[in-house]
This record gives structure tokens, sequence and C-alpha cells, in this order.
């Protein structure tokens, strides 16, 4: 009975907060490939970003770097950290909104997680796992298999057309997602000091995505023009071994958010907390966070025993915005190592609805919570 009480009053706060009407996911007009669209950054720190100097030195206007999105799907072999990420969320011809994740992440040099969760967020149906198997990612061609979690492109330049496959029962889909631009690149030029060390990361926030999701072993199509994924591409020698909050925003106002919140390591007392803010013309601003997230409405994990938050209030002063994040299905989002749940071995990929005012306007939105407590 408190489980049940726990839900409907969770879903009768995502009914409130929903930001756009009964169906169908914000996604732009237009369909400009991401390999073709310009962009511009605005950066309030040095060269090669290293957080806590966020707005030391004066601000520097720039086209963005050249990177060679190609050879960065392929990138990072043997570093510490290497992931794909494609976070969906989907409207299906059958009425309902699903919310998919699906990631490909080494964790030292012969092994792979395979992350896969599938969110009805019409009925609050989850269910997510964690795969820990023997395996690298390769860095001669775009083809990532692992148990059940395939990723792979039938494209030349691979972000053009990417395929993502999934057969875990009860999380099974089948998408086509197309990176379309603008992209965001993190911290204005894709590579900043993180958990001691330089890390890269870029991603496409407003990819166009096709194809199927399994319910009930029946195969249903989701709406492209009611859908979007936000694919997630890092990799490097910094890793944050202490853990950290990450928050990805997409505002109905056509802005989308890369947010980091990174726990200290070494000793140190610091931390690294900013957000990539890409605006609709295509310009971005990198903006320091306040280290204080104000996490509250804890639940506790009867799998993992690990303690997460479902409310947060994200405070930017230079962009003058505040952003609270609500996670509407508590208990939705945590996945492990079935038979080993330890903190090393669980993330938790959470949906999120969004409520922002930035510089005196109010603005509703949806996006994603992740929480991961340490790496070994």
């Amino acid at each position: 009975m408190t489980i049940k009480l726990t839900i409907k009053l969770a879903l009768a706060a995502f009914a409130a907060l929903q930001p756009l009407g009964t169906l169908g996911f914000y996604r732009p007009a237009g369909e400009v490939g991401l390999l073709s669209t310009s962009q511009t950054v605005s950066i309030y720190s040095l060269p090669l970003f290293h957080p806590n100097d966020a707005l030391t030195v004066h601000q520097k206007q720039g086209p963005l770097p050249d990177v060679n999105l190609t050879s960065s799907m392929l990138a990072g072999t043997g570093n510490p950290m290497n992931s794909v990420l494609y976070t969906s969320y989907l409207t299906a011809e059958n009425g309902h909104e699903y919310f998919a994740i699906a990631c490909h992440c080494t964790q030292g040099p012969t092994h792979l997680y395979t992350y896969v969760s599938l969110l009805d967020i019409t009925t609050s149906q989850y269910y997510g796992v964690n795969n820990f198997i023997e395996g690298i990612m390769p860095n001669e061609t775009f083809n990532l298999q692992g148990g059940d979690l395939a990723f792979s492109s039938s494209s030349s330049d691979i972000v053009s057309n990417m395929q993502v496959t999934s057969t875990v029962p009860n999380a099974g889909f089948n998408l086509s997602v197309q990176a379309q631009g603008p992209g965001l690149y993190y911290a204005g030029s894709g590579i900043f000091y993180w958990g001691g060390g330089t890390n890269h990361q870029w991603a496409s926030p407003l990819s166009r995505v096709s194809g199927t999701i399994t319910v009930n072993n029946a195969e249903v199509s989701i709406i492209p023009d009611k859908s979007v994924t936000w694919m997630d591409r890092q990799w490097g020698t910094g890793v944050a071994y202490n853990g950290w909050n990450w928050f990805n925003v997409i505002l109905e106002n056509g802005m989308t958010m890369g947010v980091w919140h990174s726990k200290p390591i070494n000793g140190t007392t610091s931390f690294d907390s900013f957000a990539t803010v890409q605006f609709p013309d295509g310009h971005q601003e990198v903006h320091q966070l306040d280290n204080d997230i104000h996490d509250a409405n804890p639940w506790t994990s009867d799998v993992t025993n690990l303690t997460y938050y479902t409310e947060f209030e994200l405070n930017i002063p230079t962009l003058e915005a505040v952003i609270r994040a609500t996670v509407p299905v508590k208990g939705a989002g945590e996945m492990t190592v079935q038979g080993e749940p330890i903190p090393s071995r669980t993330l938790f990929e959470g949906f999120t609805v969004y409520s922002a005012n930035i510089r005196g306007k109010c603005v509703k939105g949806y996006g994603l919570t992740e929480r991961l407590f340490q790496i070994a």
C-alpha cells in the first residue's frame, strides 16, 4: 500500500509539472545535420577549462574548435573513462511516453558495463539492469556489442545514422538515431579538467530518433516528430572517482544544458561544478554552478541500500538562473549488476522534469538526472 501511494503522489507531481502537454517531447523545427552546423562559444574560463577557475579571467569569444566527431566516436581505448550514452524520450503510437537508457562504458582495459533501462512514464512501469562483461570498445569501427546491447552505424561519418538495439527482457528497443545540430561541446571546447585529468565530452542533445520499443512482447512504433534522443560521447584520462551528479536539461524555449556537479578527490575540498548552456541560435556559454544543489526528498534502494534524491535546485548565478529538478517516479532509474549490487557497479539515470527561472523568465522542460557514487 505504501509503494502504491508513493507512486500515485509522484505521478500527481509529474502531471502538475509536465511541460509539454499530454503527449510529445519538445523538438525544434527543421532537421540540420550536426556536421554542417556552425556555432560560436562564450567561455568564462581559461582555454583548457578548469571548472574552479570559472569567471576568473575575461570572457573570450570565438568559433568552436574543429572537433572531428567521426574520429571521436572511435577514441578513448585504454582510457579510464570511455562511454557512449543514448538517452531517449519517446512518444509511442500506443499513446504512452517512454524514457530509455542505452550506454556502453568501459572500466579498466578488459571489461564493459552495458546499462539498459526502460521507463513507461505513463504507467510508472520500470526495468533497468547493468551487465558487467568481458570486452573492449573498438577503435577501428563503430560496432559495440555487449551482451544484449548493440551500437552500430550505417553512415561513413558514424554520427549521421546510428543504430541502438536492446534485446534485454522488459527493456527492448530498436532505435535509429540521427545526430542533428547544433551540438553541445562541454566547457565550450569539448575538453576540460575533470577529476584530476583531461576529459573530452560532446553531445547531440536534440537528435532525431525513429524505430520501435518492445511492450508485452509486441513491437510498438514511436512517433519521431514527438520524440528526442540526447546522444552523449565522453572519454579521457580524468575521472571523478568519488562520484558525481550530472543533469541534462532540454527546455521548451530551445535551450539545452549539460550540468556537472562532481565530488572532490585526492583530499581536496573543491568541486568540479559547471554548466554548458546551448542557446537556440547555436551559441554556447559556460557558467559556474553553485556547489550546493539543494538535494531533497530522499529514498533508499532495497537492492543496493544506496540513497537517492528526487528534488534538486541548481543555481547558476552568472546566467541569473534557478533550475528546479524533480524525478517524478520515485524508485525508477537504478541500474546495477544482478547478484553484485555494489556502488561502483551501480548507475542511476532518472527521467526528470525541470522548472526554471532564467533572467526573470519562467520556462519548463525535461531531461535526465544521473548519479554515480564511486568508480573502483
